[in-house]
């Protein structure tokens, strides 16, 4: 799934969308059951009652309405880094992680970063971002063990 061009990904678990048009077979309505990315602007996401991949067919090339009180009061985030592309991210434990190639605003931002180990994206936490060093363009931070190489689709062969 993703998001409209220009638009962020808005999606989150436990809302209610609409999905339009309706199929003939799939359903009308669901509530969001979980939303994980996939890397660049592409996220999963499981809905309440589409159980497999033909329910899931069923709603290829709908939109997801959502109900406005449903949406992030200030999409206008204050604290969503920007800037930081290019940037070296570097872990306390790993060592370096290579770039930040892309900074993904939505309800959860992200860092997608880009090097030695492939693909990995970084919720922006405080509990995950311990420093951002503007002169040396470094993000210090400590990514929980499991999350390096998640992206990776050799790491579960």
């Amino acid at each position: 799934m993703q998001a409209v061009d220009g638009l962020p990904f808005l999606l989150s678990e436990g809302m209610r969308v609409w999905f339009v048009p309706p199929g003939s077979r799939g359903p009308r309505q669901a509530r969001v059951l979980a939303v994980s990315p996939l890397g660049g602007e592409t996220w999963e996401v499981r809905f309440e009652g589409v159980e497999d991949a033909s329910a899931a067919e069923e709603l290829a090339g709908s939109w997801c309405l959502a109900a406005k009180a449903d949406l992030p009061r200030d999409l206008e985030r204050d604290d969503a880094p920007v800037g930081l592309e290019g940037w070296r991210v570097e872990d306390r434990r790993l060592g370096d992680l290579g770039r930040v190639a892309q900074v993904i605003n939505g309800p959860q931002s992200l860092l997608r970063v880009e090097g030695p180990q492939g693909e990995v994206l970084i919720p922006a936490v405080e509990e995950f971002i311990r420093e951002i060093d503007e002169e040396g363009q470094v993000v210090h931070v400590a990514v929980p063990e499991g999350l390096v190489g998640l992206n990776d689709p050799k790491a579960g062969e």
